[in-house]
């Protein structure tokens, strides 16, 4: 299903911006870390 070697290209802050109320809500869930802004990690170490 997911392709672990595909590239994509990280949204930049007005792309954050725009996306505000959706991360809050990402950030809310169990087992996820943002270690950057909108860059998040399940249960990994990165």
């Amino acid at each position: 299903m997911w392709e672990t070697d595909a590239e994509m290209k990280h949204a930049g802050p007005a792309a954050l911006h725009a996306l505000e109320d959706l991360l809050a809500e990402i950030r809310r869930l169990p087992g996820l870390q943002e270690r950057k802004p909108g860059i998040f990690y399940h249960r990994a170490q990165a």
